[in-house]
């Protein structure tokens, strides 16, 4: 779930830009990815925040494409 909600927001390059996003180090940002460390609830919740304000942008978006 983890990896998923960070590729999507970050693409490829979900390690080091979702790092710098979440104001973690890249070491620690790779150890939540491999499961080595367990995941903040705090971290979750500003992925969770990060993600709905992307959807609420796409959303935005296609209602305008859609008024077109």
């Amino acid at each position: 779930m983890f990896k998923r909600a960070c590729e999507a927001l970050w693409g490829s390059r979900y390690r080091s830009d979702g790092a710098r996003e979440l104001d973690i180090s890249l070491r620690t940002m790779m150890r939540y990815d491999a499961g080595e460390s367990p995941i903040p609830g705090e971290i979750m919740g500003n992925l969770t925040d990060l993600l709905e304000k992307r959807n609420d942008q796409i959303e935005k978006i296609a209602a305008s494409m859609n008024r077109i």
